[in-house]
């Protein structure tokens, strides 16, 4: 059995044994009737991915005659998640590409672009963010908490714009990259006992490995955090 393939059943492991428990004492904490069934739907299908017994697809080849099924089989299971950070924890954030210029009508380039206003994406993310939450949740403690916001983070919320990518591959490569990238890497989960899950993570500041361990039902609550809900957009174009 390869590397991979042994990190991957773990991961399996750790929901089928404690699946069903953590929707008896854990899943009801979450309101919506609707999102609860979402996420149980999720897992199911995350856990019956690669089963020939749930079906599969048939691919045929027009030239050749020749029909692809078991290979598909092995294809491993991705979710696009974006709301995470390393260790797990409530991040949600925003990949964004745009150009440093553009094609006028003759296909010639024009206008590069010197200089981005860093300050001014910084404020203007800031009050974006606010603004939705300021008119989806009118309560008092919210107004207070916004209020918090502008004050803590005077400069405005992160931005990282640091990076500029000059290549077409290497632009799509490191979209692609968060656009398939689960919550969690299989290689990352270190130990699982049958009760405590173990995985680490890297710290930015200071660098350094941080190991954490946790219940198998706190765990499986983490990953489920990371849910979008039904229909919900993740890759968006403007």
């Amino acid at each position: 059995m390869n590397k991979c393939r042994r990190y991957e059943e773990r991961k399996i492991i750790i929901l089928e044994n404690h699946f069903e428990k953590f929707k008896q004492y854990k899943l009801p904490s979450i309101k919506s009737k609707e999102m609860r069934q979402h996420i149980i739907n999720v897992i199911e299908k995350a856990l019956n991915c690669g089963n020939i017994e749930h079906g599969y697809i048939k691919h045929k080849c027009l030239n050749c005659d020749e029909k692809q099924a078991d290979n598909m089989l092995n294809v491993k299971h991705r979710h696009v998640v974006h709301t995470f950070g390393s260790d797990l924890k409530w991040n949600p954030h925003i990949h964004a590409l745009f150009t440093e210029g553009g094609i006028d009508k003759n296909n010639k380039w024009f206008k590069k672009l010197s200089h981005i206003p860093y300050q001014y994406l910084r404020k203007s993310w800031q009050k974006l963010v606010l603004d939705i939450i300021k008119t989806n949740f009118k309560d008092r403690e919210t107004q207070k908490l916004i209020n918090r916001l502008y004050k803590k983070y005077n400069n405005g919320f992160y931005v990282n714009a640091q990076r500029d990518l000059t290549k077409i591959k290497e632009a799509a490569k490191y979209i692609g990259r968060y656009l398939s990238r689960p919550a969690i890497a299989e290689y990352r989960i270190s130990d699982y006992d049958g009760k405590n899950v173990t995985f680490w993570h890297k710290n930015k500041n200071p660098r350094e490995k941080i190991t954490v361990k946790m219940g198998a039902l706190d765990f499986i609550g983490k990953l489920v955090n990371h849910i979008h809900p039904k229909g919900f957009r993740v890759v968006r174009r403007y």
